[in-house]
């Protein structure tokens, strides 16, 4: 399913629900001010701008007042250790400074945090350096005797050798890049580059400029929309990707007016790469965790 196709499963096929939450006189002891007022689904799209120690303080007062079910899975969603002591406190310098001793897991930590509670373009931008040269210095990693897949035959040529670990590493390259340029950086131009005139996306034609059509579309909906890669694979001429995909909903989506949304949703894809160019797609995408960041299941 493309991610435009998702979008109008969600809009269309589920409806909002504010029910449950009640007015009650503010206190001293709310962990911000106006707390208590605020609604419940404006509080579960606005609590991933507060640090975890701020989380820890609503986390502790909405467990002993209301302890609202949405507010809570929202919160254990977000709760979770800071990639580097104290990294909320952190200056952008002290940041970057980090980075150059860091290990490339501790970077991908970095950057997945930093995406889901900051998105400081400068920080981003620093760590994707630093990521980009950490991948570098590792060496390149792949499985031989690959060819034949559920997916149908390879592109290439059956009888040829199984790509040994620079192809692998360049296909993964082609696919991580695509995400990063075109989707993250809103390159359309990148789609041009990287993607193949034949284009199929889950079995059907959608040619190169269908693809920049739809990504087109997708960044009028979601200016910030942005991909954090956190596994791939590739075997043969096929590279697998697990990712997270975050941004606001500030534009109309399958003819859906904005609802100025948080979006945060998991999906995993599955890439055909063919002379440099990505040729076939297949992608699965978290329509149960879309719904509930969105705040409409």
């Amino acid at each position: 399913m493309g991610i435009r196709e998702a979008f109008d499963r969600v809009f269309r096929g589920q409806h909002g629900d504010t029910e449950g939450h009640s007015q009650r006189a503010g206190n001293s002891d709310e962990p911000f001010p106006g707390y208590d007022h605020i609604d419940e689904m404006e509080l579960i799209d606005q609590l991933h701008l507060h640090s975890q120690a701020e989380l820890e303080a609503v986390e502790s007062y909405e467990r002993s007042h209301e302890s609202r079910t949405r507010v809570l899975n929202k919160l254990h969603y977000l709760r979770q250790r800071q990639p580097l002591p104290g990294y909320d406190d952190l200056s952008f310098e002290e940041i970057v400074a980090a980075l150059e001793a860091a290990d490339l897991a501790t970077i991908k930590n970095i950057r997945a945090y930093e995406r889901k509670f900051h998105n400081r373009p400068n920080v981003q931008e620093a760590v994707e350096k630093a990521r980009r040269r950490a991948e570098e210095d590792q060496p390149a990693r792949g499985s031989g005797g690959y060819h034949a897949t559920s997916y149908g035959p390879s592109v290439s040529d059956a009888g040829s050798p199984a790509p040994g670990p620079g192809r692998l590493a360049a296909n993964k390259a082609l696919v991580t890049s695509f995400y990063a340029e075109a989707i993250s950086a809103r390159d359309l131009d990148a789609v041009d580059r990287l993607i193949s005139d034949q284009f199929l996306h889950n079995g059907e034609v959608r040619r190169r400029a269908d693809q920049r059509a739809a990504v087109a579309e997708l960044f009028a909906a979601f200016p910030d929309i942005h991909i954090d890669t956190d596994l791939v694979l590739a075997e043969g001429d096929l590279v697998s990707v697990h990712q997270r995909w975050t941004g606001t909903h500030t534009g109309t989506v399958a003819d859906v007016e904005p609802t100025g949304r948080r979006l945060e949703f998991t999906a995993t894809a599955i890439l055909r790469t063919h002379d440099g160019r990505i040729t076939e797609a297949w992608d699965e995408i978290d329509l149960a965790g879309m719904v509930a960041r969105l705040g409409t299941g």
